[in-house]
């Protein structure tokens, strides 16, 4: 079993993708039968599609994520202003824990779309997220919270992440060379 981009602890998420080699084949009801008695309570299947492995990693298409991220204490002024600010930035760097230790990361090509919300307070986002590039909701509020102290603010406190769904597509990452996504 492949589970697509493990959720960190404490993020939900809707849609959650994985792949599983089956020693057989067999039909996607009989397959969803057998796994849906294993899975535990409140735990439910949305879709099973049974084929042939078409890749090395059946899930290796997998380039951005979708995320709502409720916060609090600004206000949704100040907050979608020190975003604009973030997003206009050619260069946004934050500080991220690494094996090898602490170091400052580009993370502004990996912000694929953005955008404050009022109800609740918090950010829409797309964010890269292959294998070679990943950008974290954390660490776009990490960005916004500079911008907010910039300015004399209070920083905003992530309430809640949540990852809506994960997508394939075209996506060229810096780290290959390939220059900035097409929009935000």
């Amino acid at each position: 079993m492949t589970i697509a981009r493990p959720l960190p602890v404490g993020v939900t998420g809707d849609g959650e993708l994985c792949a599983i080699d089956l020693d057989r084949e067999c039909a996607a009801l009989e397959f969803a039968k057998a796994l849906h008695a294993e899975l535990p309570p409140g735990l439910a299947l949305r879709e099973i599609v049974v084929e042939g492995r078409l890749s090395r990693s059946p899930l290796g298409g997998i380039a951005r994520a979708e995320y709502t991220v409720a916060l609090e204490g600004p206000t949704f002024e100040d907050l979608a202003e020190a975003l604009g600010e973030v997003l206009a930035g050619r260069s946004v760097e934050i500080e991220r824990e690494t094996k090898s230790g602490r170091r400052r990361v580009h993370i502004r090509p990996g912000i694929l779309a953005a955008q404050a919300t009022a109800d609740p307070l918090g950010l829409y986002l797309e964010l890269a997220c292959t294998d070679e590039y990943l950008v974290k909701p954390e660490e776009v509020v990490e960005a916004v919270n500079e911008a907010l102290a910039g300015k004399g603010l209070a920083s905003a406190a992530v309430v809640r992440v949540h990852r809506k769904r994960l997508l394939t597509g075209e996506w060229a990452s810096p780290v290959q060379g390939h220059g900035e996504p097409s929009r935000v």
